[in-house]
Order: structure tokens, then C-alpha cells, then sequence
């Protein structure tokens, strides 16, 4: 499940969604990325880049609800196709929430390495303390 972090700096707006966006999403899609005013030099992937991934990512989860409905039997019993797709929902959730963590980890330690190439070592919570009473 890919994740893409966007962390940028911007005042926001709600995009026009184009043509291709809206059908692909069927009117479910979930989220959508609203558009900052980021310059079209941005490294970023643009909004409708976005929006068509999480688009493509609801397609994907309806074919797999579909697959399961195939798959269980019909009724009350137990194991039904409710219960298989609220679990199959639920593993979603889990993968698409552990790929966000790992993304921001890799983000944090990236911040932590820079910061301390530029300090020149690793600053403890005595140096802060002896930072800020030389400086108060």
C-alpha cells in the first residue's frame, strides 16, 4: 500500500476536479487531496496525480469487496461476506496506517541526520538545558 506524505507549506483550496477523476472515483471515492499554491516547479506530485491514485485505491478495495461477496455464501451464518469485508476493510486500514508510520520515521531520522550534520553531534536533553539557561 503506497503512502505519500505531503507536507507542504500553503494556503489551500479546494481543487476542480477534472473529468477523468470524478469517473474513475463512481462517487465514492473517500479522500482527496485539496490543492495548495505550490508553483509548477514543485517536486510534488500534483493534486490530480494524487486524486487518481486514491481513486485507483477505492477501485481496488470495491473489486476485492466484490471478490469476497463472490466467494462467501449469502445469509446469516457465520463467516459471511459482511464479516469477510469488514475484515478485509480493517487489514486495509492496518496497511495503509503501518505504511504512514514507516513514512514518518524515515521522515523524523532524515530531520534527525540533517540536524545533527549541521550541529556537528548529537544534542542531548543537557546540552538543550545548558543551551537555554546560557541564552535566558
Amino acid at each position: 500500500v503506497p503512502v505519500v506524505p505531503l507536507l507542504e507549506e500553503g494556503r489551500l483550496h479546494c481543487p476542480t476536479l477534472d473529468s477523468e477523476i470524478v469517473a474513475a472515483a463512481e462517487g465514492q471515492q473517500f479522500a482527496q487531496v485539496i490543492q495548495s499554491d505550490a508553483g509548477s516547479d514543485s517536486i510534488v506530485l500534483g493534486v490530480a496525480d494524487f486524486n487518481r491514485l486514491l481513486a485507483e485505491e477505492s477501485r481496488l478495495l470495491r473489486l476485492k469487496h466484490e471478490q469476497i461477496v463472490e466467494a462467501f455464501p449469502g445469509g446469516d451464518s457465520l463467516g459471511a461476506a459482511a464479516e469477510a469485508t469488514l475484515i478485509a476493510t480493517l487489514v486495509h486500514m492496518s496497511a495503509v496506517c503501518a505504511r504512514w508510520a514507516e513514512t514518518c520515521d524515515y521522515i523524523e531520522q532524515m530531520l534527525r541526520r540533517q540536524l545533527v550534520a549541521a550541529i556537528g553531534k548529537d544534542v542531548s536533553p543537557a546540552d538543550f538545558a545548558q543551551y537555554m539557561q546560557f541564552h535566558n
